[in-house]
């Protein structure tokens, strides 16, 4: 077995800019992939293509700030997919707005053009050594992740997009599977009501949409604690998988200090076990 057998689970979708570079991907990875489809300066249509077919890995070519809103329009059509950024900017802004969307991982071409590593049995022009590895590093995730238990209830199954209950399939509609994907990828960090609205809803709606929405997964997965409301932040799927959690309110306290910081730097809730942490589930719900 080497790197390559493991990517034949995935579905691809690579959207660039560099034609010669897409080329050789397109070579490279298309008899390996299960799906890989590949967008040359046309993000109209890759966009739209998200919105159509299931994808587990979109690669997105950002080599300016402006590009950012390719990754906000593909996370808008799909919460759940996972990124690879690469560009040829060393721009700190650039990167630190890639990171903000919880990308997978972040190539610089400049990798591309490296020296081809002898074990590696490849005629291309390019080095395509790693992002091989980055590709069979998400597949393997994936892999050994089929289905995760949130609860004792409640399990996902990322492959399928599945929710089950007791063991049994949770038919949710696309916007409310949107949001509950949205917070299972940021499982136990505080997700801001604004990126949910943005993700999901757009800007024509008000976080009224968003607390209702809250209401009904809730009431679908029959648990009223697995997605805590943290006041005037954001909401936050509790995840037993990844260390439940327990929490008081946003203002709560480890040690007398400050609280972790997500990646957006709303409040790190506290983990079960810590002695400083509460000991009940006061929970706000929406």
């Amino acid at each position: 077995m080497n790197l390559r057998d493991c990517l034949n689970s995935l579905n691809a979708i690579f959207i660039m800019r560099d034609s010669a570079l897409a080329g050789t991907i397109q070579s490279e990875f298309a008899k390996d992939l299960n799906t890989l489809k590949i967008f040359v300066d046309d993000d109209e249509s890759a966009i739209a293509s998200c919105y159509k077919d299931s994808y587990d890995i979109a690669l997105v070519e950002i080599n300016e700030v402006d590009d950012i809103y390719v990754i906000e329009e593909v996370r808008y059509a799909n919460p759940a997919l996972g990124f690879i950024i690469i560009s040829d900017s060393d721009l700190d802004l650039l990167i630190l707005q890639c990171f903000k969307f919880c990308i997978f991982a972040y190539l610089h071409k400049s990798s591309f053009f490296a020296p081809t590593p002898q074990s590696t049995p490849t005629n291309a022009p390019y080095n395509m050594r790693e992002l091989e590895v980055i590709l069979a590093h998400f597949a393997l995730l994936q892999k050994s992740c089929e289905i995760v238990h949130i609860t004792p209830r409640i399990a996902v199954e990322r492959a399928n997009d599945a929710i089950y209950l007791d063991n049994n399939p949770i038919h949710l509609s696309p916007k409310l599977k949107k949001i509950f994907w949205l917070l299972y990828v940021n499982a136990n960090r505080v997700v801001p009501y604004e990126h949910i609205l943005s993700s999901v809803f757009g800007t024509e709606t008000s976080i009224d949409s968003v607390r209702m929405s809250i209401v009904r997964i809730k009431k679908l997965l029959q648990d009223d604690a697995i997605i805590a409301n943290i006041s005037g932040e954001g909401y936050m799927l509790v995840c037993e998988s990844k260390g439940r959690v327990s929490i008081s309110n946003a203002d709560a306290r480890i040690g007398g200090g400050e609280l972790p910081r997500t990646k957006w730097g709303t409040p790190l809730a506290p983990k079960r076990g810590n002695p400083s942490a509460p000991k009940s589930r006061e929970n706000k719900v929406a």
